[in-house]
């Protein structure tokens, strides 16, 4: 931190945002701001908020946003509401704080208020548009959907039946092993609607079928011991199934946005993918209105069998950059999902160096047969649902590729 100059003698014409001291320049300012222990440093963020908006020169630009202009989620009071009477807080003034009818293009969306911030979001993207279809619109659409009216748990008869069918699919026992544990004494005394584990997987199949896989026979450039498969599902199908989760739904953010610790813009905070200078500069090259998805893509080699002829695959990860980062990782929520399985073929070729360089080009085809609707998605946007069910026109541009060395 440079030294400040001595001006003795002159007036003190700059106010700190946060305490409202004066100082002469704004070298004083900063080095009183960064004082780890300074009283300005500890103020309550309700003070901030009143003091550097009544202390600011100049009005925020139209794009800008302070807190008390923001959505607030319902249990928040705003600024100007009675809860805050209490606080013994100065009413803001009219040239300050008063927007002219300020509306969102998505006015659903509720940009997460943090005590003591300044937030400044995109104005103009992310608009919304009727005819989508949220998680339950599309679980309705199932041909079973009137009989889940009269039974929750439909095909199965009860919620206790449910939950023994839910341990017997997800438990590792073979179809022989349930047919045995089904044919005990003491089960034939508990009427369920299946007697063998062949009954139990039949209704199994009735429920709502998630993304489906697919599998394409590729050709290499060279021959192979083994053909070539590649096993994937519809990245678009993914991005959606993300964007209609409905655990995911209030994790969700859409317009880009720039986060300050205060009105005087003096430091920056980076939390999200979407506060970054990377969202804002795509936002600018998208037409009004669109709205931008960051695909986030993570691979790794990973063996799928070790003793049954030792098979290795590279899984490959699909997210959304827009899910919040304090939940992005929760293996609970699956806020990754399974893409594609890109295929580890064993060439025929004497040379190891070409051999390796083969598998790379294989690698790259695949990958460009996998993921070619999300780059035309992110050329010319495609229509999707949020969580919501409104429509909206989105870009999938390309936000990080977690990977290792090798990959």
């Amino acid at each position: 931190m440079p030294k400040a100059k001595a001006n003795r003698g002159g007036l003190k014409m700059i106010s700190c945002p946060r305490c409202g001291k004066r100082f002469f320049s704004e070298t004083n300012i900063l080095q009183h701001m960064n004082q780890p222990t300074g009283t300005c440093r500890f103020a309550s963020w309700h003070e901030e908020c009143s003091r550097s908006f009544s202390q600011a020169r100049c009005p925020p630009s139209d794009n800008s946003v302070p807190c008390s202009s923001i959505n607030r989620p319902p249990h928040f009071p705003s600024a100007d509401s009675n809860a805050y009477q209490d606080w013994d807080l100065n009413p803001p003034s009219p040239e300050v704080h008063e927007t002219e009818d300020f509306t969102m293009d998505a006015p659903e969306e509720v940009i997460p208020l943090v005590p003591g911030k300044f937030v400044e979001v995109y104005e103009g993207s992310s608009e919304v548009f009727p005819g989508g279809k949220s998680f339950m619109d599309t679980f309705h659409e199932d041909q079973y959907s009137s009989e889940r009216r009269s039974n929750l748990y439909f095909p199965f008869a009860s919620q206790q039946e449910w939950q023994f069918a839910s341990w017997l699919l997800r438990s590792r026992l073979s179809l022989t092993a349930i047919d045995s544990l089904l044919a005990l004494d003491i089960l034939q005394g508990i009427p369920l609607s299946f007697c063998t584990g062949k009954q139990l997987r039949a209704r199994a199949e009735v429920l709502p079928s998630g993304l489906a896989w697919l599998c394409e026979e590729m050709e290499p450039e060279s021959p192979t011991k083994h053909p070539v498969r590649l096993f994937y599902r519809q990245p678009l199908e993914c991005l959606q199934s993300l964007l209609s989760h409905p655990l995911l739904a209030p994790h969700i953010s859409f317009v880009p946005r720039k986060v300050w610790t205060s009105a005087a813009r003096v430091c920056r905070i980076y939390d999200e993918w979407l506060s970054g200078d990377r969202a804002w500069e795509i936002q600018d090259a998208l037409p009004r209105g669109a709205t931008v998805l960051g695909v986030v893509l993570s691979s790794d080699k990973t063996n799928i069998s070790v003793m049954t002829g030792n098979c290795v695959a590279h899984p490959v990860l699909i997210s959304l950059a827009n899910i919040d980062a304090s939940i992005h990782s929760k293996t609970s929520l699956h806020g990754y999902l399974l893409l594609a399985l890109l295929p580890i073929p064993k060439f025929v070729h004497k040379t190891t160096r070409v051999r390796g360089l083969l598998q790379d080009r294989l690698i790259h085809q695949v990958l460009n047969r996998v993921l070619t609707p999300l780059k035309t998605a992110a050329t010319v946007g495609i229509m999707m649902s949020d969580p919501a069910g409104n429509l909206r026109y989105c870009y999938t541009p390309l936000a990080s590729w977690i990977a290792s060395h090798v990959s």
